[in-house]
């Protein structure tokens, strides 16, 4: 089965200068655990809940000033649309989420929850 049945087609994004209170307003809105961060239509991170806790720790109640730039991880690897769902698992114990693309355009993504959902429907 191709990646396209399973990713989520609406993808949820930031931009690197918003403020992490904002990116947790946005995360309970969606009930999402990760936002890629996107600049001039590239992406150029990711912010998750573990890179919020990780500057919780260090931060305190500052966390929620910082910018996501301050914060954020590395981008998540992508796909594209006609990738089989079976060949992403493995990346999927490194990544929380996979980008899917079709022709240089971001057209959904894979979380690790879809992988579970997927593979419990079997």
């Amino acid at each position: 089965m191709s990646i396209e049945k399973l990713m989520t087609e609406t993808v949820i994004s930031t931009s690197p200068d918003k403020k992490i209170e904002d990116i947790r307003k946005l995360m309970v809105e969606y009930a999402i655990s990760q936002v890629p961060v996107i600049e001039n239509d590239e992406v150029v991170g990711m912010i998750s809940e573990k890179d919020i806790m990780k500057a919780y720790g260090k931060n305190g109640k500052n966390t929620k000033k910082l910018k996501v730039k301050e914060v954020m991880s590395s981008p998540p690897p992508t796909v594209n649309m006609n990738t089989k769902i079976e060949s992403i698992v493995d990346f999927l114990h490194e990544n929380p989420a996979i980008l899917v693309y079709d022709s240089e355009k971001i057209r959904g993504i894979v979380t690790r929850a879809d992988i579970v959902y997927w593979a419990l429907d079997l």
